[in-house]
């Protein structure tokens, strides 16, 4: 298990990719289905970025036997959520699979014709794979890509379609990294009582939204609230979780309020 990223201490688990297989770290994205690796060598160039290492290793299509390429598109990720972040990627089916490649046993578990996103901007620190289960569609919307959770469920290689995800918290302890598990959950993760559930949108096609009703901060022994009172239906905030975003991206209203000198001054 490694920590890493441009931002902090972030844990990233391994996979492999392509055939022989690269091993490549990655994080868990909510944001999209497909799976996305720094491209060997406009992403990151070996021979003259010395943190191509650094970036969760990198994948190199034309080392790639099985590869297939499927043409070059944006990212889909990021501008669609109106946060300014746009680059265009590699779009190909190549194998892949979670955890390290044995040279004498191979891998554990692999599946074929996988959508691999190879990044080739600098924009992206790190690639990421896709925890989202809908497919996805390039030039032919008669014939979507199953998602990588989607097709272990389909083979009977996992139970139901769920997945949990814990981030992990370094600085709360060395040894506390984070966990992904597919079809399932880890019952350690939860103290018996606290538990918190979250209603989500019964609707499967939209990204995981909650609502925020209040954000606030101490002045002065008074509570003062940072959402301006005509923030959406009800005076709640709708906020999308992508797990591979690590701030929070708010209203401009609210960032006004935020940006406060007198709050700033104060808080």
């Amino acid at each position: 298990m490694h920590r890493e990223g441009r931002d902090g201490q972030w844990s990233t688990f391994v996979f492999h990719v392509g055939n022989p297989p690269q091993e490549v770290r990655l994080l868990p994205s909510t944001g999209s289905s497909t799976t996305y690796v720094v491209a060997e060598p406009v992403g990151c160039n070996l021979t003259s970025d010395p943190f191509c290492e650094a970036r969760g290793e990198i994948f190199s299509s034309e080392d790639s036997t099985s590869w297939k390429p499927a043409g070059g598109y944006n990212l889909f990720f990021g501008q669609a959520y109106g946060m300014g972040i746009g680059a265009n990627g590699a779009y190909g089916l190549d194998t892949l699979g979670p955890g390290f490649v044995d040279n004498e046993t191979g891998a554990l578990l692999s599946l074929d014709s996988q959508l691999i996103v190879g990044i080739v901007s600098k924009d992206y620190y790190l690639g990421f794979f896709g925890l989202n289960l809908q497919p996805f569609n390039l030039s032919d919307h008669n014939q979507p890509i199953t998602s990588f959770i989607a097709t272990l469920h389909n083979q009977g290689l996992i139970p139901s379609l769920t997945w949990s995800y814990t981030a992990g918290a370094h600085y709360r302890s060395s040894d506390d990294y984070g966990s992904l598990i597919f079809g399932g959950y880890d019952q350690a993760k939860f103290l018996p009582g606290s538990g918190l559930s979250l209603t989500l949108d019964t609707d499967v096609t939209r990204d995981i939204v909650v609502s925020i009703p209040q954000i606030s901060t101490l002045i002065n022994g008074y509570n003062e609230t940072l959402l301006p009172p005509d923030t959406g239906k009800y005076n709640n905030m709708l906020m999308v979780i992508i797990v591979k975003q690590t701030y929070l991206c708010s209203c401009d209203k609210c960032l006004h309020r935020f940006h406060n000198p007198v709050l700033v001054a104060t808080t």
